[in-house]
Parts: C-alpha cells; sequence; structure tokens
C-alpha cells in the first residue's frame, strides 16, 4: 500500500508508539487549476490523512498550504479561492478541541517573481549571495496579502484551532535572506 496514512502508521507501529508531529505539504490550488492536491481533497477535509493523525490524541498535525499558484489570486478578490479558503478553515475548526499547524505556502522565497519596490530590488542587488529571482507566484506584496486573507477568513469565522507558522527557505549561501523581511506576513 502507498497511501501517506498507511505509510505513517506502519512507521507508527515499527516505533511502537505513535507519531508527535505528521507534517504535510499540500498544494491544493484546485481553484486555479493544479491538481496536485494530497488525495483528491482540500487540507484536512473527511477521509484525508491529515484530518485522521490531527484526530490521533497526542499527535500534532504540521501542514504546509499553498491556497493558488499564483498569491494575488487569493487576496481576497477570488471568490472560488475565498470558498476553498473558507472550507479549509471550516474543517480545521472541526477538529477542535485539536491545534494544527499552519504554514500558508511554505518557503515562498524562491517562488518570488518580482519585487514590489526600488528598496526591495535594491537589498536583492546589494546582497552577494542573492542569484535573482526565479519563481512564478507573485511578489512579496501579493504573499503577504494572500497570507492576511487567508488569515482574515480563519478569524472571520473563529478558527481558534490553528498555530499560524512561517517556514523560510534555508539555504547554506543565504542566497534568498533579503527576501525574509518583505515576505514577513506579520506579528498576528
Amino acid at each position: 500500500k502507498t497511501s501517506l496514512q498507511y505509510q505513517f502508521t506502519y512507521l507508527e507501529n515499527l516505533l511502537g508508539q505513535p507519531l508527535d508531529v505528521y507534517r504535510a505539504y499540500d498544494s491544493c490550488a484546485l481553484a486555479s487549476g493544479a491538481v496536485s492536491c494530497n488525495e483528491g481533497a482540500l487540507p484536512f477535509a473527511a477521509g484525508t490523512t491529515e484530518q485522521y493523525f490531527a484526530q490521533q490524541p497526542g499527535t500534532y498535525v504540521d501542514m504546509n498550504w499553498a491556497p493558488t499558484t499564483s498569491w494575488g489570486d487569493a487576496d481576497g478578490g477570488n471568490a472560488t479561492i475565498n470558498a476553498e479558503i473558507t472550507q479549509v478553515a471550516q474543517n480545521i475548526a472541526a477538529l477542535a478541541p485539536a491545534k494544527v499547524f499552519l504554514t500558508v505556502a511554505h518557503e515562498p522565497q524562491h517562488k518570488v517573481s518580482g519585487f514590489d519596490n526600488a528598496a526591495e530590488q535594491q537589498a536583492g542587488a546589494g546582497d552577494p549571495d542573492f542569484t535573482g529571482l526565479n519563481g512564478t507566484y507573485g511578489t512579496p506584496a501579493q504573499y503577504v496579502a494572500m497570507w492576511q486573507n487567508v488569515e482574515n477568513i480563519f478569524n472571520q469565522l473563529g478558527v481558534n484551532n490553528v498555530i499560524w507558522t512561517m517556514d523560510y527557505q534555508g539555504d547554506p549561501t543565504g542566497q534568498w535572506d533579503c527576501l525574509v523581511q518583505p515576505l514577513w506576513p506579520g506579528n498576528n
């Protein structure tokens, strides 16, 4: 069997104990046309592996979720993507009191396709380790707007069992360090 749930349950059996953390990456951007969604469903939907582990006592789920492959499409102006974000929020809320760690579009530095202003461009140009932009997802401001839209929808629905996390891409050369601050979604 190759399902993620089977694989992780098998690992737990080998270890003789439940996992403390189940970490998952889900680029389920159905509205934007991507079909790379884990298990063909939005995160934490009924029957998904992350739902199973979130309901397992003593196990936390750490989900990295990209609601779209174009950050500008998830800034609040796209009703279809907002509906998917709403569904994910409802899926997570249904797991309460279980807590879920959630990162919105993890490691965004290598996905940046452009700068928002001269200061960002100058910071990149002034960093000897920066090798240029090669992404296709959008600008730092679009990333921040997407994250804030997701968080606002969760807040409007009263979802209080999310622990918001930020996962930057680590690189020993530091080539992405100049993008860390512009991509910071806020201190909420």
